[in-house]
Protein backbone atom coordinates (compact mmCIF):
# COMPACT_ATOMS: atom_id res chain seq x y z
CA UNK A 1 0.00 0.00 0.00
CA UNK A 2 1.17 3.36 -0.58
CA UNK A 3 3.03 6.14 2.33
CA UNK A 4 1.01 9.05 3.48
CA UNK A 5 1.33 11.10 0.62
CA UNK A 6 2.59 9.12 -2.28
CA UNK A 7 -0.84 8.48 -4.11
CA UNK A 8 -1.18 4.99 -5.62
CA UNK A 9 -1.53 5.14 -9.83
CA UNK A 10 -4.82 6.34 -10.60
CA UNK A 11 -6.92 7.02 -13.67
CA UNK A 12 -9.63 9.21 -14.78
CA UNK A 13 -13.16 7.96 -14.08
CA UNK A 14 -12.10 6.34 -10.76
CA UNK A 15 -14.49 6.86 -8.24
CA UNK A 16 -12.74 7.75 -4.80
CA UNK A 17 -13.84 9.49 -1.44
CA UNK A 18 -13.03 13.56 -0.48
CA UNK A 19 -12.39 14.51 2.99
CA UNK A 20 -13.77 18.20 3.22
CA UNK A 21 -11.95 20.49 5.52
CA UNK A 22 -13.92 22.24 8.14
CA UNK A 23 -16.19 25.30 7.41
CA UNK A 24 -16.58 28.46 8.86
CA UNK A 25 -15.43 26.73 12.37
CA UNK A 26 -17.90 24.46 12.38
CA UNK A 27 -15.71 21.56 12.81
CA UNK A 28 -18.22 19.06 10.54
CA UNK A 29 -15.66 17.09 8.13
CA UNK A 30 -17.32 15.22 5.22
CA UNK A 31 -16.42 12.13 3.26
CA UNK A 32 -17.73 13.12 -0.42
CA UNK A 33 -17.60 10.81 -3.62
CA UNK A 34 -16.02 12.06 -6.20
CA UNK A 35 -14.58 10.89 -9.94
CA UNK A 36 -11.57 11.96 -11.34
CA UNK A 37 -11.97 14.19 -14.25
CA UNK A 38 -7.80 14.14 -14.59
CA UNK A 39 -4.50 13.09 -13.68
CA UNK A 40 -2.08 15.79 -13.58
CA UNK A 41 2.00 14.85 -14.49
CA UNK A 42 3.05 14.60 -10.55
CA UNK A 43 0.48 12.09 -10.46
CA UNK A 44 -2.33 13.90 -8.09
CA UNK A 45 -6.20 13.66 -9.29
CA UNK A 46 -8.01 16.80 -10.21
CA UNK A 47 -11.88 15.75 -9.21
CA UNK A 48 -15.51 16.47 -9.56
CA UNK A 49 -16.72 16.37 -5.96
CA UNK A 50 -20.41 15.42 -5.05
CA UNK A 51 -21.90 17.56 -2.30
CA UNK A 52 -24.50 15.77 -0.10
CA UNK A 53 -26.66 18.88 -0.88
CA UNK A 54 -27.13 17.33 -4.93
CA UNK A 55 -24.28 19.90 -6.61
CA UNK A 56 -20.47 19.58 -7.12
CA UNK A 57 -17.75 21.41 -6.99
CA UNK A 58 -13.97 20.65 -8.56
CA UNK A 59 -10.42 20.37 -6.67
CA UNK A 60 -7.18 20.12 -8.39
CA UNK A 61 -4.10 18.22 -7.57
CA UNK A 62 -5.64 16.72 -4.51
CA UNK A 63 -3.31 14.80 -2.39
CA UNK A 64 -3.63 11.47 -1.42
CA UNK A 65 -3.89 9.76 2.06
CA UNK A 66 -4.13 6.24 2.86
CA UNK A 67 -6.79 7.08 5.76
CA UNK A 68 -9.79 9.76 5.56
CA UNK A 69 -7.64 13.12 5.96
CA UNK A 70 -9.16 16.61 5.44
CA UNK A 71 -8.28 18.24 1.90
CA UNK A 72 -7.10 15.11 0.78
CA UNK A 73 -8.54 11.89 -1.26
CA UNK A 74 -8.53 8.33 -0.61
CA UNK A 75 -9.90 5.16 -1.69
CA UNK A 76 -13.41 3.86 -0.63
CA UNK A 77 -13.45 1.61 2.08
CA UNK A 78 -14.22 -2.14 0.83
CA UNK A 79 -17.41 -3.49 2.47
CA UNK A 80 -17.76 -7.50 3.22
Amino acid sequence: MSEEGKPPPITVGRIVHYKTRSEKGEGRTDALAAIVVWVNPDGTPNLEVWSYLGGSFFMESVPFANSPTPGHWSWPPRSA
